[in-house]
């Protein structure tokens, strides 16, 4: 549901997939010179094959995995299989054989797991990176670790970081964990699960309750004794993933994702807020998540003042682009219309300098305020632009259901807030440079709905658009997404 965008926003661990891990403390005999001299060869052979743990499977099931860090890993999907390769990380063993047995069964997401107990688990370093597949009876599993990496620079110059040289003695107290993860789970994990929506109510459950208790612990380090004077309001967190087919001579198929998270922390000094998103910082309000640039920024943000906002952070490239914001915004009411004019200036160290301008009106109507109608004028100049570039876009849209229902009827709403509604949109863009140039028209009728309870939910876009480099020829699209709205325990 896209009403408007662009809108500035207001236990134990249980995760077995790196179940790999360091010991607290490794044996502090000494290895003799002798012996790192005969084992060098090896062992440098050992951590090479170390560095990109790999297997073929064969057996049935159905499945996908990715990981980046254990904090970051997904899968869905089961799996029962032999494999062939090289199985992972060794510590405590010398050697793992390049032969075993493997098996999975259910989800994972961003570390909170939500998999059956079963035999023969796989065993992933805390720190490896992976990508696996697993199609009817094959699958395959490749991956990176680079701190597995390092570990072998180290051992060109008979440093064992890792402890795991084949001369150097086991720690005897050392057992293999399988719960590495999330540390806030307020759910005790089952064995088994009884269905795949109790797999989803438990990762919605401690996913939140890991997000908010970081964000407390960061709120409670940062004051002068310890002690919060305001509560941690909830970690805001939506996660959308999207595809686009447009015709246009042809079909054309896109994919999509976005993210978006806020982490306020009222107790500090100056009030703070932690973001990472996919919203960029020249940003127009009719901009559809499938238009994004597509990197994520991370940065705080400081209220100045009641009405002013300073940014600062980097957005994440291949070589990091750090940038600083300043933005102005307030909200006044005339009869029944709000209006809220925003001013948002900013300098990247690729793109320069920049400056955003806005004026949003809105008004609520109807029983129980079920409609709002909106309008947005906006204008933007970089130095990356040519000219000053415009938007306006009028909306009407039906709200169902919102995250937040104490906000109907006086905040101005969008995709991220909403829950269930629809919309008809009307957008019109140009840029002013030598002359005054319109050069799209777009029509669009986005429809979200929820799909389980409150936080899964479903975008489906239908989009017209009129462009003057086609000549204005109209180009259908439809977009569809799902987002995972993680907003609080009260929402699942």
């Amino acid at each position: 549901m896209v009403v408007a965008h662009g809108i500035p926003s207001v236990a134990e661990e249980t995760n077995h997939v790196g179940e790999a891990i360091e010991p607290a403390e490794k044996s502090k005999h000494r290895t003799s010179t002798a012996k790192k001299i005969l084992f060098y060869i090896p062992n440098r052979a050992l951590d090479v094959l170390d560095i990109f743990p790999t297997r073929l499977r064969a057996g049935p099931g159905f499945a996908a995995n990715v990981r980046a860090t254990d904090y970051l890993s997904f899968h869905l999907g089961r799996y029962r299989s032999g494999y062939v390769g090289i199985p992972g990380p060794r510590y405590p063993d010398r050697f793992r054989k390049p032969y075993g047995l493997e098996a999975e069964r259910g989800i994972i997401f961003c570390g909170v797991n939500a998999t059956d107990d079963v035999a023969h688990e796989p065993r992933y370093s805390r720190t490896e990176v992976d990508l696996g597949l697993h199609l009817g009876l094959a699958g395959l599993v490749f991956g990176f670790d680079p701190v597995e990496f390092g570990d072998f620079l180290a051992g060109l110059a008979f440093f064992d970081p890792k402890g795991d040289d084949i001369e150097r003695p086991r720690d005897p107290e050392y057992v293999v964990r399988l719960d590495e993860g999330w540390q806030a789970l307020i759910t005790d994990k089952p064995i088994k699960f009884d269905s795949f929506s109790h797999r989803l109510d438990y990762i919605q459950t401690n996913f939140q309750a890991g997000t908010d208790l970081g964000a407390r612990m960061v709120d409670t380090f940062m004051t002068e004794d310890g002690a919060l004077v305001q509560k941690t309001p909830p970690t805001r967190m939506q996660i959308g993933l999207y595809v686009e087919l447009e015709e246009d001579d042809g079909v054309s198929f896109g994919f999509d994702a976005d993210f978006d998270m806020r982490v306020d922390l009222p107790n500090l000094e100056d009030r703070w807020q932690v973001f990472v998103t996919g919203r960029d910082n020249d940003e127009l309000p009719g901009t559809d998540p499938t238009e994004r640039e597509g990197s994520l920024r991370v940065g705080a943000r400081r209220n100045v003042t009641r009405f002013l906002d300073l940014d600062t952070g980097v957005k994440l490239k291949w070589l990091p682009d750090a940038f600083v914001s300043v933005q102005w915004l307030r909200r006044y009411m005339v009869h029944d219309w709000f209006m809220i004019p925003r001013l948002r200036a900013f300098y990247e160290t690729d793109d320069g300098f920049g400056q955003v301008s806005s004026l949003w009106s809105y008004r609520w109507f109807g029983d129980h305020d079920r409609y709002i109608v909106s309008s947005a004028a906006a204008g933007r100049w970089t130095e990356q632009t040519v000219g000053w570039e415009w938007e306006k876009t009028f909306s009407l849209g039906r709200i169902k259901s919102l995250i937040e229902e104490e906000r109907r009827g006086g905040s101005l709403v969008g995709t991220e807030d909403i829950v269930g509604g629809f919309a008809t949109r009307f957008s019109f863009f140009g840029q002013v440079d030598s002359q005054d140039i319109m050069t799209r028209y777009r029509v669009s009728f986005p429809y979200r709905f929820p799909i389980y309870k409150r936080w899964i939910v479903t975008e489906i876009a239908p989009e017209f658009d009129w462009l003057n480099e086609n000549s204005w020829d109209a180009v259908t699209k439809l977009r569809i997404g799902i987002g995972l709205i993680f907003w609080g325990p009260g929402y699942i």
